[in-house]
């Protein structure tokens, strides 16, 4: 396995049955890729969820108050790529709000 980490951005900020189903697979998937950091962008609500996940970062959203509307959702996305940089995102929401 290669020895760079690669961070991966995993948006999933709704349905909590949807949110737990994420989770087996993020744990598999971590526990075959060592190299991998996931950070899973969703709501505060879920991050319990992920908790015990090893290489898993939880980046909340408040999709109901500071990030609510296109201009709260820019503003997070503008958070999210001054402080990470990602080699792969995958938008398990696909839905405009996560598409911003």
């Amino acid at each position: 396995m290669s020895t760079s980490k690669k961070n991966i951005l995993v948006i999933r900020l709704s349905a909590m049955g949807d949110v737990a189903m994420t989770v087996p697979v993020l744990r598999a998937l971590t526990k075959q890729h060592d190299e991998l950091r996931i950070k899973v962008l969703t709501k505060t609500l879920y991050k319990p969820f992920y908790r015990d996940i090893q290489n898993v970062e939880v980046i909340t959203a408040d999709v109901k108050g500071e990030h609510k509307g296109a201009f709260g959702l820019y503003k997070l996305a503008r958070t999210i790529n001054e402080s990470h940089s990602f080699y792969a995102i995958a938008d398990l929401h696909s839905v405009l709000r996560s598409k911003i």
